[in-house]
């Protein structure tokens, strides 16, 4: 066989980097994405995935017409075939692998005046790695590229014929094998990459293409210089992931004093809430609220002295209208995840007191909000210090009309 003449390693680098920065975008519109999950989905991942795919098998040995792409002419060599796998996380970072594929191969050479047809079983096992989770353990992006290789047996019947009147000059397998029905038996080694596009939190749109090295040169039944016939599988299919797993990777969340500009009534202490410390029998306004009247630099908006008495209303301009709770507003979203989150745990998570968390549902997420503003600069002040003090990087802001979390956010009038 040719040294891999069949393509230019050049643009195949290229076009794996290009990936690469593909899956580590985050997603397009990070407040509606359907498999956003903010930042307590770096905690968890799907642990097992199922993978059923369909493609293209391309033999790249010694019978073969063009180099890179299958021929039509004089024989037709494109072959089709499909795939089964089922995959374990290890960890966000690596993945274990069996597969089954079924393909048929062809290829044909004018010069040498053969053609081969020949169809092929194999099982692999492969060790995949996702390397944009070294650096990020983000659910969200837009596409999940990984590499995988392994090692796998492979089952096949060839035959060689004569181009010009199609008789059968020799065959291998075909009941005479060591292998499956008497098929030619013989070791494989595989390397190849793969790309995911999420659907939602379970499906996903996936691409692979692998080659696969066989232990001889009988696939072709023709004998050269290099030893071993290659060929690949390129598929196209759906994948389904499921059951929860924890990423065991510890957070340092950094502990910074509050600056005067925000008021310590609108922050947590310290110290996580836990069932042991918020007690019943503590008077409201001994804890800090997401409803309280909030401190707010005067060159931004004007203060307003706080109530002795927790107020079902935020602060706003002099002169303003106060803003109800079941009015419209802007608000701070913390979490959008496709399961119920426990709301003491995201208080403890995040150092905000469980009461001033509301969930509610959005784009069939359950999202988990806070605060109410009536401008969208008192959002900004808030979310700026939820990102800095609360644990949530991710946090952004919504609009709320009678309730409901709105798609679009309008600018303040």
């Amino acid at each position: 066989m040719n040294k891999l003449t069949f393509f230019n390693q050049k643009y195949l680098g290229i076009f794996i980097c290009a990936l690469i920065l593909l899956s580590h975008l985050p997603p397009l519109n990070a407040q509606s994405h359907p498999y956003q999950e903010t930042s307590h989905r770096h905690d968890e991942y799907n642990a097992w995935a199922i993978r059923l795919a369909g493609g293209t098998g391309v033999f790249m040995g010694d019978i073969k017409q063009n180099p890179l792409l299958p021929s039509s002419t004089p024989k037709n060599e494109w072959r089709f075939g499909g795939s089964l796998g089922l995959e374990y996380r290890l960890s966000p970072v690596l993945s274990l692998k069996g597969q089954a594929l079924f393909t048929q191969l062809a290829g044909t050479k004018t010069k040498n005046g053969n053609y081969f047809d020949a169809t092929a079983i194999e099982s692999t096992l492969s060790l995949g790695l996702y390397p944009v989770n070294l650096f990020s353990l983000n659910n969200g992006r837009i596409a999940e590229f990984y590499f995988f290789g392994g090692v796998g047996l492979v089952n096949f019947d060839a035959k060689l014929f004569d181009l010009t009147n199609d008789k059968l000059l020799a065959s291998s397998g075909n009941g005479n094998g060591s292998g499956l029905t008497g098929k030619t038996l013989e070791p494989l080694l595989l390397a190849g990459f793969g790309i995911d596009f999420p659907i939602n939190t379970h499906w996903m749109i996936s691409f692979e293409t692998s080659n696969k090295a066989i232990g001889n040169d009988r696939m072709d039944l023709v004998v050269s210089q290099f030893k071993y016939d290659v060929y690949n599988f390129t598929s196209l299919g759906i994948t389904y992931r499921f059951g929860s797993k924890t990423a065991k990777r510890g957070q340092k969340q950094a502990k910074e004093p509050v600056k005067q500009d925000y008021a310590q009534s609108y922050l947590m202490p310290e110290t996580p809430v836990t069932v042991d410390t918020v007690q019943p029998e503590l008077p409201v306004e001994e804890l800090p609220s997401f409803n309280k009247v909030i401190s707010i630099p005067s060159d931004t908006l004007t203060s307003v002295e706080p109530t002795a008495e927790k107020p079902e209303t935020i602060a706003t301009p002099i002169e303003s209208k106060p803003l109800k709770i079941e009015n419209s507003g802007y608000r701070v979203q913390i979490l959008a995840s496709s399961r119920q989150y426990d709301l003491l745990k995201l208080s403890n998570k995040t150092r905000i007191l469980p009461e001033d968390i509301e969930e509610s549902q959005f784009n069939g997420l359950y999202i988990y909000v806070t605060g109410w503003f009536k401008n969208i600069e008192e959002a900004v002040v808030a979310r700026d210090a939820i990102r800095k003090n609360h644990a949530t990087p991710d946090a952004w802001i919504v609009y709320f009309e009678n309730g409901q979390r709105q798609k679009t956010i309008p600018k303040s009038k």
